[in-house]
């Protein structure tokens, strides 16, 4: 539990980073999201992100880091970002794994992730990983298999568009 800890530290620093640098490359309004925590329930994975694109989802830029006991680790640089109203969907590509997964170095992963606010239990879901790069469409999944984020998302729609109707929703 004390590496989780440790390691959720440099997680959060790496987020703080990384979103600086992320609102920094725009030239204009951009969509964003970006968070760190621990995934629940069991707590045994760190996750933190940072992505933003513009409006449209043109020029996506970011980066997701995911840490998970065993020293299991992956990050990627992301590749589609899209965003409306407090949910956002974005696909990263693994650039690097641990040695003994360096088989996902290349696939791709989608992420939804939704802001409920400050203080209010956020929450993320993660498809499998594939080889070919899914769609960046933001059809949410069923509520089943979302899970808790203790940590923060934050989800910035430049557009003010509402979420899509149906799917995710509630903790599991």
């Amino acid at each position: 539990m004390k590496r989780i800890a440790i390691t959720a530290l440099v997680a959060v620093g790496l987020t703080a980073s990384i979103a600086t640098f992320a609102s920094a490359q725009g030239s204009g309004p951009q969509d964003q999201v970006y968070g760190s925590g621990i995934g629940t329930p069991g707590g045994t994975g760190v996750i933190t992100f940072a992505a933003d694109s513009e409006p449209n989802g043109a020029s996506p830029g970011g980066h997701v880091i995911r840490l998970k006991p065993n020293n299991h680790y992956r990050r990627g640089r992301v590749v589609c970002l899209n965003v409306s109203g407090n949910v956002a969907a974005l696909v990263y590509q693994v650039r690097r794994a641990d040695p003994q997964h360096s088989d996902l170095e290349g696939k791709y992963q989608k992420i939804f992730v939704r802001d409920n606010g400050p203080g209010t239990g956020d929450e993320w879901r993660a498809l499998g990983l594939r080889s070919t790069r899914p769609a960046c469409t933001l059809t949410l999944p069923p509520p089943n298999g979302w899970k808790g984020f203790t940590g923060d998302i934050t989800v910035v729609d430049e557009n003010g568009s509402s979420p899509p109707p149906g799917g995710g929703g509630g903790s599991t």
